[in-house]
């Protein structure tokens, strides 16, 4: 039984110094401004915006919120032959970073991000507390991120489709990454400043 939508009713507070700045940009962007309605009385946006709601909804209703907050960049193309010959025995290496402390494993390219964090769980079974993970904790409660970016490697996609992976064997760079907590889904939150639809 789906619950029915709410509707919030509150004051329209005046547009801050941020938002006139940013509604004067795109107005010098598109030379019209969108937020002059005095003119605008198209049905067919109406109409548009109004069937486009419900399947809206349902949309973002329905999505896996764990992969939706950290989207991995992934492809199903083939892996090319230059960067296949770069591979050995179908084996790569990757560097996992926690803290201030960081371990090369040697892993399939057909594994997929949790079966990595598998293997490096049992890898390091006795050497928890060397890369700062709490005893109580094990494979289920941490991702893998890429170094220096908010880029994750999750769900059950080969880690050569990966396009990070892909872009570090095409320049012959070493594959880093960090044992991370996933972000919190309930703290992807929208912001409530209301902007004109265009």
């Amino acid at each position: 039984h789906r619950s029915p939508g709410q509707i919030h009713v509150v004051q329209r507070l005046a547009p801050s110094e941020e938002t006139l700045a940013f509604q004067r940009q795109l107005t010098a962007l598109i030379g019209y401004d969108v937020t002059d309605v005095s003119n605008v009385h198209d049905d067919e946006l109406e109409f548009t915006r109004r069937r486009l709601v419900t399947p809206r909804m349902a949309e973002v209703a329905g999505r896996d919120t764990k992969l939706y907050a950290m989207h991995p960049w992934v492809t199903s193309k083939p892996l090319p032959e230059y960067l296949l010959k770069k591979i050995t025995n179908n084996y790569i290496f990757i560097v996992i970073h926690r803290s201030t402390t960081s371990q090369t494993i040697k892993v399939s390219a057909d594994d997929t991000p949790g079966t990595i964090l598998q293997s490096f769980f049992t890898k390091m079974a006795k050497k928890k507390s060397l890369m700062d993970i709490p005893e109580s904790q094990n494979e289920q409660d941490f991702v893998l991120r890429v170094c220096g970016r908010d880029e994750y490697l999750v769900g059950e996609t080969p880690i050569r489709n990966f396009q990070w992976v892909r872009q570090c064997l095409k320049n012959g760079e070493e594959i880093h990454l960090v044992l991370d907590t996933p972000p919190d889904p309930a703290l992807d939150e929208v912001r409530k400043e209301e902007w004109p639809l265009v």
